[in-house]
């Protein structure tokens, strides 16, 4: 890293397209960030990270036709922060649309309300950031399935 502090961008995208595997079939990830040098060997760098933890079957099946809480945690891999926003999108038809979900809660804690539909899967993507400006777009195309 240059001895100043500056801002950066890092994306990653993993893709897989087997018939074992239908769900996670694209996930991706952005994050904008500020860092500088640092002394020590090793420092885990402002990255936010957004975990899902939806109430699916061993399948990864959650029921169709009605609301379905999500619950969701926010997180920064240096350590704690203070998330001023997060944003859940769902979409029905494999990223192609998304619709908004519903978000309460605070300090990194959240609920998403979703709609769902009678069949198919969801996908999810979520916007977050936190005081110091860091950023982060997450998504999972075919999260999970319904039935």
């Amino acid at each position: 890293m240059p001895s100043e502090e500056a801002g950066y961008r890092l994306t990653t995208e993993a893709e897989r397209d087997e018939p074992w595997a239908p769900l996670s079939t694209k996930v991706a990830a952005e994050w904008t960030f500020r860092s500088g040098y640092a002394q020590a060997p090793s420092r885990a760098l402002p990255l936010l990270e957004v975990h899902y933890t939806p109430a699916v079957d061993l399948a990864n099946s959650a029921p169709g036709g009605g609301t379905f809480t999500v619950p969701v945690t926010v997180s920064r891999q240096d350590g704690p922060a203070a998330i001023t926003g997060l944003q859940v999108e769902a979409s029905y038809d494999g990223g192609l649309t998304w619709q908004p979900a519903q978000v309460s809660g605070q300090d990194g804690r959240y609920s998403a309300e979703l709609r769902h539909p009678a069949a198919g899967s969801v996908s999810l993507r979520a916007k977050a950031a936190d005081a110091d400006g860091n950023t982060t777009t997450q998504s999972i195309i075919h999260a999970y399935r319904l039935r």
